[in-house]
Formats: C-alpha cells, structure tokens, sequence
C-alpha cells in the first residue's frame, strides 16, 4: 500500500514495533506533539525520552545473586474475576512467587492490575480459580468469613452481599457531605475473629498516594492501600464499657478516629439491642 503512495498511521507504545514498521515518527504527550523524527535518525532510547521526557534505562543488568528458594509461599491458578458490568477483567492469571522472591507485573494501564491486587487483597472475589498461601487455599477467603460472621445475605434472595475493609477514604468523604458529628460504629464484633484486619487509608492513583476521595474519572484507576491491625481474636458481646474491650479492639477505632477525622461515640459489640458500649 506504501507503494501505491498510501499512507498508513500505526498508534503505539511498543518501541520495537514502531522501529520494525514505521518511516516517520511522531511522538504525542498529553495531547501534544513533542517531537517528529524519521526512523533512520532517531533510536528507541531517543524515542523513550521523548515519550517520558527524561533518560530511560531500557536494559536492566543485575549482578547480584537470587537468593531465592523452592518453597512456593504464595500461588495463583487461573485466577479470573468480573467488574460490576460483568466485564471479565482478570482472565486465567497464574503465577507462583517463591519464598524471598519479589514477582513484579507491569503492563498498560486498565488491564486488570488494579482488579489483580484487589483480588489478592480480598476486596474483590473471583469467579474463577484459586489462590494458595503457604500451601493453604485462601480463595475468596478473607470475604466470604466477613460475610459468614456479619451475616451479610439479602434477607429475601439470600444472595451474598458485597463486603470488604473498612475504607477510611470514603467514609471520611461521606461524612464531609453530611456534616456528621459524633458517629456509632457497628458490627464491631464481626472482626473478632480476625487475626489481622485491613483498613484502606488512602489510594494510589497513576503511582500517586492520596487521601481525598476522588469523585471523577480517577476513581476507576484508583488502587486502595491498606493497613494491617492486629485484631483481638476473643467474644466482646458482654463488653459494657469501654475498658471491658481488649486493648487491640481500642486501638483498632482509635486508628479509625484518627483516620475518619470524627469521634466515635457508640460502638456496636453484637447483634442484640442492647449490645453496644458508650465510648469514654
């Protein structure tokens, strides 16, 4: 077609590609031109630079030696999930990361590495596929126990709902937009079977950590990042007081009060009406 005197426009990334393909090369950022080369005077290191305005590394040579060791510690197999469209956006994932190893997955942005690490974090489930730690299956773990201890099924359908960490983000956001006071936090007796509890304090969105709740299209690239707190593993439905409750589930709403930015006056220790304590 080349020789008919057609021209042909290739859009891509892939600096290989453009080099094995095109004869003139136009470089566009943020919605502006920022450079017009011909492939016989320009390099992809050259090209690189000018896509992310700065010196790349493109090979990386690493002389130390792997101390990495045949035990597997975490295993994924054929890991698939769907988003809230029913879109599939994890498809078929396996991969096994060996005790002392780091795995890294890179790829363009919005093919499912946000949804890849909720589903390792256990905000989302999988609708296929397993999940192995230290040898244990822990698919969908984390939010079905959640599920099971809060009861958490439609009370006419039955269907299981959505659950998942406490997001620190939203519920601040939440509470801005009405105004809120003092606040009551309930079901805390649902966590207390948990050895750890997450807690989302912030999002990374385009490798930047913020804490505002973004209310536009950023929302959909958002990556929560959590905290780990040490639960309490023990009943707390006769706790009356606040210093009946076990030092971990103390500081667990302290750290939900400093995050929140509210103070939290009644906390809900179990499933009857009377079973909740005023915060001192």
């Amino acid at each position: 077609m080349a020789k008919q005197g057609k021209t042909i426009i290739v859009i891509t990334h892939k600096l290989r590609e453009v080099m094995e393909l095109a004869d003139s090369i136009t470089v566009i950022k943020q919605g502006k031109v920022v450079g017009n080369v011909l492939k016989k005077d320009t390099s992809e290191r050259e090209l690189a630079q000018m896509m992310v305005g700065r010196d790349v590394v493109l090979t990386v040579n690493n002389a130390r030696k792997q101390q990495v060791e045949s035990e597997i510690m975490y295993k994924a197999e054929n890991l698939t999930t769907v988003n809230d469209y029913g879109k599939e956006v994890v498809s078929d994932m396996s991969f096994e990361v060996h005790k002392g190893e780091i795995l890294g997955i890179a790829g363009v942005e919005g093919n499912g590495q946000s949804e890849l690490v909720k589903l390792m974090t256990g905000l989302m489930e999988s609708t296929r596929g397993t999940v192995f730690f230290d040898g244990k299956d822990i698919t969908n773990w984390w939010p079905e126990k959640l599920r099971k201890a809060g009861n958490e099924f439609g009370a006419a359908t039955g269907r299981p709902r959505r659950v998942g960490p406490f997001d620190a983000v939203a519920s601040r956001y939440g509470l801005q937009c009405q105004n809120a006071g003092d606040i009551a936090l309930t079901k805390l007796d649902v966590l207390s079977s948990f050895e750890k509890i997450p807690v989302i304090t912030g999002y990374r969105v385009n490798g930047k950590f913020i804490t505002d709740f973004p209310t536009n299209i950023l929302l959909d690239d958002a990556m929560p990042e959590i905290e780990m707190l040490d639960g309490w593993n023990c009943d707390i439905s006769s706790c009356q007081n606040w210093n009946d409750l076990p030092e971990n589930a103390k500081k667990y709403i302290e750290r939900i009060e400093e995050l929140i930015g509210h103070s939290i006056y009644l906390v809900s220790t179990g499933a009857k009406r009377d079973a909740y304590l005023l915060k001192e």
